[in-house]
């Protein structure tokens, strides 16, 4: 995908009485990608969202709270759609330590429970590139099921 989720799928989250309303709610988004995205059929469905910020964007990370919610609804979301997702997290991000920890612990419960894996990335300059093909590796040989 190369724009973004708002203007290619608009802002309802599929399974939440909740609207998409921030670029980097990555939760959210990963929901509406899982379940709008024109996928087709014997594609290998996959979502890497990338961000330096909690699932719901807002003061912090909730652990128990709308970031907790957007990811389990992320998870269902990719579940049905039988879509697997990978995230790219910031190894260093501002914030407090507990904020950097429920942000990679919420990132980790995604990907486990979607099959996908999580990369932390601690230069997007001279990694990313590099983690995204790990990435697309890593999906591929576990069962060997890309060209």
């Amino acid at each position: 995908m190369t724009d973004n989720v708002l203007r290619l799928f608009g802002s309802d989250v599929p399974g939440r009485m909740n609207v998409l309303n921030d670029q980097e709610d990555w939760g959210d988004a990963t929901a509406i990608v899982a379940e709008k995205f024109d996928w087709s059929p014997d594609a290998i469905r996959l979502i890497v969202p990338i961000s330096d910020e909690d699932p719901q964007v807002g003061d912090g990370c909730d652990d128990s709270g709308s970031d907790r919610d957007s990811i389990e609804n992320a998870v269902s979301a990719a579940r049905a759609n039988n879509v697997i997702v990978s995230p790219i997290v910031a190894e260093l991000v501002d914030g407090t330590p507990a904020t950097i920890e429920c942000i990679k612990e919420l990132a980790r419960r995604l990907a486990t429970a979607t099959g996908g894996s999580v990369f932390k990335s601690s230069d997007p300059g001279s990694d990313l590139a590099g983690g995204i093909e790990r990435i697309i590796e890593e999906i591929c040989t576990a069962p060997p099921i890309c060209p």
